[in-house]
């Protein structure tokens, strides 16, 4: 790269080309500036309600936990698995991209566990387009446009879906769906549904009692239980979504920067060549002139 002009691919750069590339340039910042600022805002508003609906989720996880705990009750219908039936694995994306790996990641853990005796549960447009149309397994993408949202009509419909057909059609329900770590990093998480796994062996739960009955509490908690799930998980989700982009908007804002800055110092020195050559022009036709004028010509 020269003083001159600057090498984009074939094309050399000229002082109206950089000036028009830095003027782009800066425009595509200011967009991508932008971007980074909507992302915090609904990333903040997000986490807020995660924060909001987290008691009520943990709540649902400690009262199956109590449940399961007992030592003297026979829940095998839902904690052993089916012998045959489908592995439903419900995958959260987004329906938006310029996020980062964000996508990629979810999707790479659910290629991990989806096979041939697999039935995917595709929510949002990325999912959908991965695996909708795909052979070697099936797809309901009936909840695709839940993304994003929290639709207690179509989450409910769901968890009634999976839990008709668990132990019939389906044999486990997995859920792969991103959450925030800590701070903007992100991550896949994958989180097994059906069978039901007490999270807390170590309970006893026969410090809490049922009425009217255990089996009769077990019955009404787990629909909420797999719609409470799910429901965190798309919370969960959304939070991460607005997270890594916000990310990606601000590694891109400093890539313009940084290219601004690359361009501006190239703008300088064509210029400063293009001001060299003007003067060093002047001073050999003065020079060239003052040899005429003093008989030197021929």
């Amino acid at each position: 790269m020269n003083s001159r002009c600057i090498s984009w691919g074939r094309t050399m750069l000229n002082l109206p080309d950089l000036k028009r590339r830095i003027a782009s340039v800066k425009q595509t910042r200011q967009i991508t500036g932008a971007m980074e600022t909507i992302s915090v805002s609904k990333m903040r508003k997000s986490i807020e309600i995660c924060e909001k609906a987290r008691p009520y989720i943990i709540g649902l996880t400690q009262t199956l936990d109590s449940i399961l705990c007992l030592p003297d009750e026979d829940f095998t219908e839902y904690t052993t698995p089916p012998k045959t039936g489908l592995d439903a694995v419900i995958v959260i994306s987004s329906d938006k991209g310029l996020c980062g790996s964000y996508n990629h990641e979810i999707l790479k853990a659910a290629d991990e566990i989806v096979g041939e005796n697999s039935l995917v549960v595709p929510i949002g447009i990325t999912a959908k387009s991965r695996f909708d149309g795909k052979e070697g397994y099936g797809v309901d993408d009936s909840f695709a446009s839940l993304s994003g949202k929290t639709d207690p009509s179509k989450i409910n419909e769901l968890s009634s879906m999976l839990l008709d057909k668990y132990g019939k059609e389906l044999k486990s329900v997995t859920l792969v769906y991103g959450k925030i770590v800590s701070g903007s990093l992100t991550s896949a998480v994958t989180k097994k549904l059906l069978p039901l796994v007490s999270l807390d062996k170590a309970k006893d739960g026969s410090l809490v009692e049922f009425e009217p009955n255990k089996k009769a509490v077990l019955d009404w908690i787990l629909p909420l239980y797999i719609s409470g799930m799910i429901y965190g998980a798309l919370l969960d989700s959304a939070a991460a979504e607005h997270s890594a982009r916000s990310a990606a908007m601000t590694e891109s804002g400093k890539n313009a920067d940084a290219m601004i800055d690359m361009l501006t110092l190239e703008y300088s020195r064509a210029r400063q060549a293009s001001v060299t050559n003007q003067i060093t022009e002047i001073i050999g036709s003065r020079q060239a002139n003052s040899h005429d004028k003093n008989g030197g010509g021929v």
